[in-house]
């Protein structure tokens, strides 16, 4: 079984017993070649009769049982004492090995991916640049482009090189795990962050503001999506800047600039601390506050006179205005849609356990999730009827008519 080890030697009360010991025909058996290099290196486990384990000599019964525990005690042991395990050294080369050819690139600041938000970074010149990644082997020259893309490509190219800007190429695979695979059209920034500018109110309003000059303040928007969408409605409409809560909003991250379509890169953008004091504040100075809501305080959108200096307010996603932030508003405006208003605040009757035919239908939509629309939906619409409605009154006839035909 062991190498200098006689069955004798290794049970010297056994092989009187038994000329064949059982665990030396046990297919449990331990064979010399399973055994590690160090076994064989190691004089203690080589000749284990040196030390008289397994015998009388010990006050043990010489039996295999007694003989395998040993020498697995000693194994272990002699294992645990060496400083320098070779296959542990080889684990390790391995594991230094993949983290050194890893050829994913590592962003610096924060990432911006796809044609348009690059095209505005760069152009905006808001962030500080730190590399351009362009993913190898892209054909600008196929038919599968589009031409609005391809152009947009070009002129990233063009301004990185204006600006000095390092461009590495990199692989598709690599630029999908730096974007969390998300649609980057080949392009990716790596830039800082975009700062804000801390506010306290909106100056007093003046014959210099003139018509149509609006502000969005958003109050804990969280989704980046929602976000993006707000700021590129924003940006079409013309309106002067946005306003975030410093807590609990969405970051102004690359997902945000690819929602905005690289609007974000280009937006008056401003932070407060504090909500409502931003709100009474401004309001003071003489600017109109609308609050976005569902509350059957709200008047109907129809009923707001578009054009005056305006903040319009927009709540989170899921409970829309807080209490104190709609207080702090001087009007409330809804939006009509199709589903009955009273359908939204109406509320089950549990004394009279059950419902009619003429109030269940209504009373069904209460639970739909569509009494009112998205915020991002609803900023579109707000913004068309309180700025862009007074757009088009300014624009010459012409113009009028081709946006009409358009």
């Amino acid at each position: 079984m062991y190498t200098n080890i006689s069955k004798t030697q290794a049970f010297p009360l056994a092989a009187k017993i038994s000329s064949q010991p059982k665990c030396f025909a046990s297919p449990f058996a331990l064979k010399p070649q399973s055994l590690p290099l160090s076994f064989h290196q190691n004089p203690i486990l080589r000749n284990p009769t040196s030390h008289k384990f397994g015998t009388l000599e010990m006050g043990k019964l010489a039996n295999s049982h007694g003989l395998m525990l040993q020498i697995a005690r000693r194994y272990y042991s002699a294992r645990s004492a060496e400083k320098h395990l070779p296959w542990l050294e080889v684990a390790s080369e391995v594991k230094e090995e993949e983290a050194s050819e890893s050829t994913v690139p590592k962003i610096v600041g924060e990432g911006i991916y796809g044609v348009g938000p690059v095209l505005a970074a760069l152009s905006a010149g808001r962030r500080e640049m730190y590399a351009l990644y362009v993913q190898e082997g892209l054909d600008l020259s196929s038919n599968n482009r589009k031409k609005k893309d391809k152009k947009g490509f070009e002129r990233v190219l063009k301004l990185a090189e204006k600006l000095g800007l390092s461009v590495k190429e990199a692989s598709k695979h690599d630029l999908n795990m730096v974007v969390d695979n998300r649609p980057h059209q080949g392009l990716v920034l790596d830039a800082s962050p975009l700062e804000m500018v801390k506010i306290m109110e909106l100056d007093p309003v003046s014959i210099v503001e003139g018509k149509g000059s609006l502000w969005i303040a958003l109050d804990e928007v969280t989704d980046p999506q929602n976000l993006g969408a707000i700021i590129r409605s924003a940006y079409f409409f013309g309106a002067s800047g946005v306003v975030l809560c410093a807590k609990n909003s969405a970051p102004l991250s690359g997902v945000v600039s690819k929602a905005s379509a690289g609007s974000l890169e280009l937006m008056e953008l401003r932070y407060c601390k504090n909500m409502m004091q931003f709100l009474v504040s401004s309001a003071e100075n003489g600017w109109r506050v609308l609050g976005g809501s569902v509350s059957s305080k709200a008047i109907s959108l129809n009923e707001v006179v578009p054009g005056l200096p305006t903040i319009l307010v927009l709540g989170s996603e899921g409970t829309g205005l807080r209490p104190l932030v709609e207080r702090s508003c001087t009007q409330l405006v809804r939006i009509p849609g199709n589903i009955p208003f009273d359908s939204s605040n109406n509320e089950l009757d549990g004394e009279n356990g059950g419902l009619n035919s003429q109030s269940s239908g209504k009373e069904f939509l209460s639970f739909l999730a569509v009494e009112s629309l998205n915020v991002s939906v609803a900023a579109g619409v707000l913004l068309h009827h309180l700025i862009g409605k007074t757009l088009v009154d300014s624009l010459p006839e012409e113009h009028k008519q081709i946006d009409m035909s358009e």
